[in-house]
């Protein structure tokens, strides 16, 4: 027979409140007939200490407004049992239980503090010390604040509250990194562009140079050659002399019988590779043209000079 009403309150519980019986079946091992009698004397006794709470609050109020004395009792009674489910079946954290049980001593000590208060003070208000009077009149509004704080803190050491700040301080990181990544990169890329900027500008006056030394290579030759010729006109003779005297000169002496055309072959491939190229192919940066060597009828007809227009 116990078994059967043992049952028969354990399915009564369950389809009343579901959530705290799968609680309590968690928590310790369900819902018997102990559990019973001791909610139904906590709901009786409670019943007591709630209007001894509200009476005492009534008297802090003015007249019209004694539902602030009812709204006081969650902060007393009713905050009292709310803090004693969320320890037993809702805190998760270490400062959820601490909240949760502290909230619960306190507000137990303001049920006391109330109830023995306004028994005393309704009784034979001779008997009350001052003290208690004093106690009750601002440990009470204490206690009542100290439950608005445990909400707020009780839903801030929440594990979902602490996994969004921990993804918002992740979030912060990335991107504080991300920004100095960005700087690095565009601080990499100014250093780039200057870099870029220097070589062109140096490619530039090493095309000019090139062009210059080009010319004067070309100079050198058709002065060679023009020494050759003059020498072979004389039949030989000036070369010998320009050595004997100690003198070297282009085209005369035999070490520069055999141009020597390694650095222009250099410079030719620098400017190449330097000089942008226009739509027909040819160099943007046009060399001017060097100057061919004159034929013997040339130097004739130009009176010994061979660049010269015969005209």
């Amino acid at each position: 027979m116990n078994a059967n009403f043992k049952s028969n309150i354990d399915a009564m519980f369950a389809k009343i409140f579901p959530a705290a019986a799968d609680a309590a079946d968690e928590d310790h091992g369900g819902f018997n007939l102990g559990d019973l009698i001791v909610v139904v004397l906590d709901l009786v006794l409670l019943i007591y200490t709630g209007y001894r709470s509200w009476h005492f609050l009534s008297g802090s109020v003015a007249d019209g407004f004694q539902i602030l004395a009812i709204v006081g009792l969650w902060g007393l009674d009713i905050g009292m049992v709310a803090w004693s489910l969320v320890w037993m079946f809702g805190s998760t954290t270490r400062f959820q239980n601490w909240t949760s049980m502290s909230l619960f001593v306190i507000d137990l000590i303001g049920v006391f503090l109330t109830s023995i208060v306004d028994t005393l003070a309704y009784g034979n208000d001779g008997a009350l010390p001052p003290v208690m009077r004093s106690l009750a009149w601002y440990g009470i509004p204490v206690i009542i604040g100290l439950n608005v704080l445990a909400g707020f803190i009780y839903h801030m050491n929440s594990p979902s509250t602490r996994k969004r700040r921990a993804e918002r301080s992740q979030d912060e990181e990335l991107g504080k990194q991300k920004e100095k990544g960005n700087l690095q990169l565009r601080r990499m890329n100014m250093q780039l562009e200057q870099a870029q900027d220097y070589t062109t500008k140096r490619a530039s006056f090493l095309v000019a140079f090139a062009e210059i030394a080009e010319q004067n290579i070309a100079m050198s030759e058709i002065e060679a050659q023009m020494m050759a010729r003059l020498n072979k006109a004389a039949g030989g003779q000036l070369g010998n002399l320009m050595t004997g005297a100690g003198l070297s000169f282009p085209g005369l002496t035999p070490a520069s019988e055999t141009p020597q055309h390694g650095i222009a072959d250099k410079l030719k491939e620098l400017k190449n590779k330097f000089t942008p190229k226009n739509e027909t192919g040819d160099d943007a940066l046009s060399i001017p043209p060097i100057l061919e060597p004159a034929s013997p009828e040339a130097v004739k007809n130009n009176g010994g000079h061979p660049n010269q227009d015969p005209q």
